[in-house]
């Protein structure tokens, strides 16, 4: 009997201490002054997009001055702040799923709560592909850029896009049978390789690796 009662109070313990630790409708003494981060990030991206606008439309972007403040000044500073984003991309994604996996306690939960993810994240997908969709059909972006503009545009990437044509070509003709390339897509040989990467860490083998890890 008291093996029970103290498996009892350790469990009601447990669970108490759960709670307190998970409830986010905890009024926080010391809250931070001023606004949220996320409301002066939007009031940047704003009061830069009028900024860029109204400097385009009374000097121009070939002005001198103009030229020079986006290369030392905010070029430089927008790839800060991007960098940074991208830097925190991986730790954040890696910790979350490792730390929801562990929180979760029994794995049979873990099946309902990853059709539950497939089925948001394949809602929203088709959500953006909508909005994407009918605003590239309604606004038509491009069509009304400067005839000069669009030639220097394409002479400027147009080796990019060549580079890239020639790659999917090369890809395309090396494509594995439809069940490797899932296993191949999803599953990563080398974690460390995948979160590295090249150039941008492959988010898929990244997530599994964090997945099996949790």
């Amino acid at each position: 009997m008291p093996e029970e009662n103290d498996n009892g109070k350790r469990v009601e313990r447990d669970a108490f201490e759960r709670e307190i630790a998970t409830d986010l409708d905890e009024e926080t003494p010391d809250k931070p002054k001023g606004w949220p981060l996320h409301t002066k990030i939007l009031i940047g991206l704003a009061v830069g997009v009028i900024a860029g606008v109204t400097v385009n439309r009374v000097l121009g972007g070939d002005h001198p001055t103009v030229v020079w403040v986006v290369d030392n000044i905010t070029q430089p500073v927008g790839q800060l702040f991007l960098r940074l984003l991208l830097m925190i991309v991986v730790p954040l994604v890696f910790s979350s799923l490792v730390v929801g996996v562990a929180g979760i306690g029994d794995i049979r939960k873990l099946g309902r709560v990853g059709l539950k993810s497939f089925g948001y994240c394949l809602v929203i997908s088709a959500i953006s592909v909508v909005i994407g969709l009918t605003l590239a059909n309604t606004i038509k972006p491009g069509r009304r850029i400067d005839p000069s503009t669009s030639l220097a545009l394409q002479q400027r990437y147009a080796n990019d896009a060549t580079k890239t044509v020639e790659a999917a070509k090369q890809a395309s003709s090396a494509t594995p049978k439809p069940l490797m390339a899932v296993v191949e897509t999803i599953v990563p040989k080398n974690p460390f390789f995948a979160i590295s990467g090249k150039e941008d860490p492959n988010m898929l083998h990244l997530m599994f690796f964090a997945l099996i890890v949790g």
